[in-house]
């Protein structure tokens, strides 16, 4: 597959012969010209002598600091971001642009804050955040274009080509990048070179598969990197025609193209840059020799593991699959698989139920206010036909009963849109909480069982593996439906208030269910689940809350935990006189204190587990009110990197 490695290489500046720093800024008088100068020199050594760059960025930073010129700082900050990218430090770029957003809005510098949401917009779609990302570009987009900014409009023009073109959307990223072409044609546009644009659209045509094409535009790029200015450009167009020659199966020339590039970006400490080109040359070894592609594949992982590049590591993923394939080394193919759907899950799942779900209140709403406007109108109009058959010599009285009667039913009407909207509010809420919920307690177990049946359906496992298959699926569907039916009660309760249930509950049998639901996570993981409730022990509370808080909890234990670790559940009846103390205790990885102050608060964001597991964000809230509905507290202590307790007390059957 064609690709961008770098969405930024959309505003390099277009060769320059030399740049004399010292004359730069001495001929730089006012604020305006030293902070363009600055600019002129970070983009001159930007790719050629890092080192030099960097230097000079800060000459600029503490000059502008300490004339408190805001605008100058902002500008700095976002060229700070540029070089964080280029290194592969994407958080870091993020962080400074957004920084560089509030320093220009504060001072409604225009074409600021347009780069600010366009560099914003560039580490989004390095995250395959395609949609937000292009919120930004056209954000960009439409100030450049009410303040006459023909560079900006031209370097926008061509991001929304490349996100258009990374999402497969051809036909718009084309459209894109000749709206470029032909605004270039007009006159010359500060700081953008036609070379770009050939490349991106030699890149479109490539996965088109018109090949010929492509490699035509390729060659016009290729033939324009004569200057360090262009670094990035010939590293663009080197990784492509490498790709390019691939797929016309001229592997020859392919790794010597890549090879060109890798050694540029070994050179130039261009990390993010390596690593798209050490994955497409180890693809092209895998075609002819898949026991040398998976180890070049397996280097190439980490590297884009430590830079963080969630969409490349999934495609880097489905390479390895395709190599231990034809090696009919299935058992490892297998495992490849499942952290495929694991990482395209994280990614898609959650964002798409809550969009879903904002759609759909959105929606009811306005339906709604509608059928209010609707009673609205007829009430007027039954107004007007009751006049006009009134005598005259009644009018005045019966008009002020109308008007009367009018106001009455209408705040009446109001009253009852606003309880419809509430009662719409917190209907969709409690849906938003079921879905979660569900999402967060059954989807882990019950994503295990088709990977399960695909191994089965290989037939490469012996009659043992296979029966001991058979059976933990069928324990794990059995346990999963009876969570299900207990989550589909929680739900209807919910429906119908927050209500509880309270019994006498024999804590050692009512958990041993809970307990033998975890236990295939927990070994799952290698992880030693430990029960050391003792024998006897009552509490008065509602079964239900009792079982969804002690899943929660053992859950989280069991998601923080590393290979080897273990988790222990215990109870206290010695400590607070009439209640029993529970706690779940693991050797995980502990809890940041700075997040310890909010670990219960309403939707508090849900952090990963050792092994990449994501969770609902709202189940921690959730023991909170279930603890506090049955009477009793919930706290946690931890300590980083040693692990967590959490504890919940619940009324001893003895003082009820």
């Amino acid at each position: 597959m064609l690709i961008l490695l770098c969405v930024a290489a959309c505003q390099q500046l277009a060769a320059q012969a030399t740049v004399n720093p010292t004359e730069l800024l001495r001929k730089a008088k006012t604020a305006t010209e030293r902070i363009e100068a600055y600019k002129t020199i970070f983009r001159f050594y930007e790719y050629s002598h890092p080192d030099s760059a960097k230097m000079y960025l800060q000459k600029g930073m503490n000059e502008f600091t300490e004339s408190r010129n805001q605008i100058g700082i902002g500008s700095m900050t976002i060229l700070d971001a540029y070089m964080d990218a280029d290194q592969g430090r994407r958080a870091k770029a993020k962080e400074k642009h957004i920084r560089a957003l509030e320093i220009f809005t504060k001072e409604n510098y225009q074409n600021g804050i347009a780069n600010a949401h366009s560099g914003i917009g560039i580490q989004e779609v390095k995250s395959g955040n395609f949609t937000v990302a292009t919120k930004h570009f056209l954000k960009a987009l439409q100030i450049f274009e009410s303040t006459g900014n023909r560079d900006g409009v031209v370097n926008i023009y061509q991001k929304l080509g490349a996100v258009n073109e990374t999402s497969n959307n051809l036909t718009k990223a084309l459209e894109y990048y000749f709206l470029a072409i032909k605004e270039i044609t007009k006159s010359p546009v500060k700081g953008t070179n036609e070379a770009w644009i050939f490349n991106n659209i030699g890149i479109v045509y490539g996965k088109m598969e018109k090949l010929d094409t492509a490699l035509y535009y390729f060659q016009i790029a290729l033939d324009s990197c004569t200057t360090p200015a262009f670094t990035n450009l010939r590293l663009l167009t080197l990784n492509n025609l490498g790709i390019l020659y691939g797929k016309m199966g001229e592997d020859a020339k392919a790794l010597a193209f890549f090879d060109e590039a890798i050694s540029i970006t070994v050179n130039k400490e261009l990390p993010e840059n390596q690593a798209h080109l050490t994955f497409n040359r180890a693809s092209v070894v895998n075609k002819t020799d898949p026991v040398e592609g998976l180890k070049l594949l397996k280097g190439s992982l980490l590297q884009v593991q430590k830079l963080g590049l969630k969409m490349m590591e999934i495609d880097i993923y489905e390479t390895i699959i395709d190599a231990y394939d034809r090696l009919r080394q299935y058992d490892s193919s297998y495992e490849y698989l499942k952290k495929v759907r694991s990482l395209e899950d994280s990614l898609n799942t959650t964002v798409k139920s809550q969009e879903m779900a904002e759609l759909e209140s959105q929606y009811e709403i306005e339906k709604a206010r509608i059928k209010y406007a609707q009673i609205e109108a007829k009430l007027k109009n039954d107004k007007l036909v009751t006049e006009l058959t009134i005598s005259l010599a009644v009018i005045l009285a019966v008009l002020l009963i109308i008007v009367a009667n009018g106001y009455m039913r209408k705040k009446k009407l109001n009253l009852a849109l606003q309880q419809q909207e509430e009662q719409l509010r917190k209907s969709n809420e409690i849906k938003d909480r079921l879905f979660s919920v569900i999402g967060h307690d059954l989807r882990g177990p019950l994503r295990q069982i088709p990977p399960s049946l695909e191994l089965l359906e290989h037939n490469i496992m012996t009659r043992e593996e296979t029966k001991f298959l058979l059976s933990s699926l069928t324990a794990q569907t059995r346990a999963s439906i009876d969570t299900l039916d207990k989550l589909l009660v929680w739900g209807t309760k919910q429906m119908q208030g927050n209500q509880k249930n309270e019994t006498r509950v024999h804590v050692k049998e009512q958990a041993a269910e809970t307990l033998e639901l975890l236990t295939a996570s927990a070994k799952a993981k290698k992880i030693e689940l430990k029960d050391n409730l003792p024998n006897g022990t009552c509490v008065m509370t509602d079964p239900s809350h009792f079982d969804f808080i002690l899943r929660n909890l053992l859950s989280n234990a069991i998601k923080f935990t590393h290979a080897d670790g273990t988790v222990e559940l215990n109870a206290d009846t010695e400590t607070q006189p009439g209640f029993v103390v529970f706690s779940v205790t693991d050797s995980g990885i502990g809890i940041p204190q700075e997040e310890m102050e909010k670990l219960f608060e309403p939707f508090n964001s849900a952090s990963r587990g050792t092994a990449n597991e994501k969770g609902s964000g709202i189940g921690l809230m959730l023991c909170k009110e279930y603890t506090e509905l049955n009477g009793g507290k919930i706290w946690a202590t931890s300590k980083k990197g040693e692990g967590s307790s959490f504890y919940f007390s619940l009324k001893s059957c003895t003082e009820v």
